[in-house]
């Protein structure tokens, strides 16, 4: 017995075969990865997260010498 190939089962296996490759290129980065990808833009600006952690830390540097956790 043969087998008669039918144009459209290549057609549809061809079809299946792209479909496949363009799910696997667009998964290569997981969900994951792509939501935990923050623009350069929606960051505030460097100098003021470098002055407000300078600000807290002196605050918090004040508080413990205030309260004795540390001894100067």
């Amino acid at each position: 017995m043969t087998r008669s190939h039918h144009p459209l089962s290549e057609k549809i296996k061809t079809s299946n075969r792209e479909i496949t490759e363009n799910i696997q290129k667009s998964h290569s980065q997981t969900w994951r990865q792509r939501d935990n990808i923050l623009p350069i833009k929606t960051l505030p600006d460097p100098r003021l997260i470098i002055g407000l952690t300078l600000v807290v830390g002196s605050f918090l540097f004040v508080v413990a010498i205030y309260y004795g956790i540390i001894n100067p």
